[in-house]
């Protein structure tokens, strides 16, 4: 997998009436938080795979202002994205 690769693309509906783009990216690296304050295994970075959230901007088509991320599998992103937006449609 490509570093920041989209994955999946879907649509759902802000304030329940502006279509809004949100998608899934595959990312090589599992990104640490850099707070040497936690654990190693959550400060650095691994070269594991793992997923993140794009959340696009409404009114600003392919403009992404949210980003939520370190899902270890897809489906957890995609299951992510559902509880949160439940409208949601996906397009790929």
């Amino acid at each position: 997998m490509l570093d920041k690769e989209v994955i999946k693309v879907g649509f759902w509906l802000y304030d329940g009436s502006v279509t809004t783009e949100v998608r899934i990216v595959g990312h090589a690296t599992t990104y640490g938080s850099g707070d040497y304050e936690v654990a190693e295994e959550v400060r650095e970075d691994r070269h594991d795979p793992s997923f993140s959230v794009e959340w696009g901007s409404p009114g600003e088509r392919g403009v992404f202002r949210s980003k939520v991320g370190n899902f270890q599998n897809l489906n957890s992103a995609i299951r992510h994205v559902e509880d949160q937006a439940p409208t949601v449609i996906w397009s790929s």
